[in-house]
């Protein structure tokens, strides 16, 4: 499902690297920054970055030392937070400005830092080429995700709260939105998927497993078999999902029972109402059967003690 420890081993920290640092120029820039300090900085700005930067190399980012840190204590998923312990915004803008201001004449100095402001730009990535929703409400959210959750409460008829599987750009931001809706794909799991374009894995568990091709189908766009989506949607108790306009699964969700809900500008809210695949047991009814019992209605899960 995720960057597979046991198989990368040593080169598992450099995946993780590729994985989420992008192209990994602001990293390459955040290494000739060192070197500068180190070759020509100034004695007190040595002992401000050095030391540190000296000790995660040799701790948290030390392939010898991490691919037995990281088994022993499960840290696959989370390790790419290390990452943010890096100060390659600090450690850039400080070296930036020493370049620049170490130019005697003005025209120079300009030049210098519209080359360095135009580095850093082309290499690195945009909003605009990520899709990133730019809000225009005083809850800094995308409008359509305003939208998207009324349209759920008014068409939810049940008491419960409605579990929604959304998309990609909306996922973490909908429970902050609005705590009433229940995200069923948490983000940690839909970060490591996407960003890994990993498939299922049978050696984790049904809960994990269920998710993943929950994200395979509604944001990797794989039509992944019919009867193991409608399990997973089943198993999860999705009740709504919000798949994006110019996505091509449009009618695979048609096929696998979703009745249209709404739509925004760039969304369109599909229903799921509970069906059972063909030949699927449900646990309990499976329960039921094992253990004879026959006077109970084994359609609906054991009422909680």
């Amino acid at each position: 499902m995720n960057l597979d420890l046991n198989e990368l081993g040593y080169r598992f920290v450099e995946a993780c690297l590729r994985n989420y640092q992008g192209t990994c120029m602001f990293i390459g820039f955040f290494i000739i920054a060192l070197l500068y300090i180190f070759i020509d900085g100034e004695k007190q700005w040595k002992r401000f970055f050095l030391p540190y930067i000296l000790i995660l190399l040799v701790t948290v980012f030390n392939p010898l030392l991490m691919k037995t840190v990281v088994s022993r204590l499960k840290l696959t998923n989370e390790y790419y937070r290390f990452f943010w312990l890096l100060p390659v915004v600090t450690v850039l803008s400080y070296v930036g400005t020493k370049v620049v201001m170490g130019l005697r004449r003005f025209w120079r100095r300009a030049v210098a830092a519209l080359v360095l402001v135009s580095m850093l730009v082309l290499t690195g990535t945009t909003l605009k080429s990520k899709s990133f929703p730019m809000a225009t409400n005083i809850y800094k959210v995308p409008e359509d995700l305003i939208e998207i959750c009324e349209m759920i409460h008014e068409n939810n008829d049940m008491w419960t709260v409605p579990n929604v599987a959304f998309d990609f750009n909306l996922n973490i931001l909908a429970t902050q939105y609005d705590p009433s809706i229940n995200a069923v794909i948490p983000y940690e799991l839909m970060m490591s998927t996407v960003n890994t374009q990993a498939t299922e894995n049978e050696n984790d568990a049904d809960w994990i497993r269920m998710r993943v091709r929950l994200i395979e189908a509604l944001m990797l766009d794989r039509q992944i078999e019919m009867y193991g989506f409608m399990q997973a949607l089943n198993l999860t108790k999705t009740q709504y999902v919000v798949y994006r306009q110019d996505g091509p699964m449009h009618d695979y969700l048609s096929g696998a029972g979703f009745d249209y809900v709404g739509e925004t500008e760039n969304y369109v809210v599909y229903r799921y109402s509970y069906a059972k695949p063909e030949d699927y047991v449900e646990p309990w009814e499976q329960e039921a059967i094992e253990t004879g019992i026959n006077d109970t209605d084994a359609s609906q899960p054991p009422a909680d003690n």
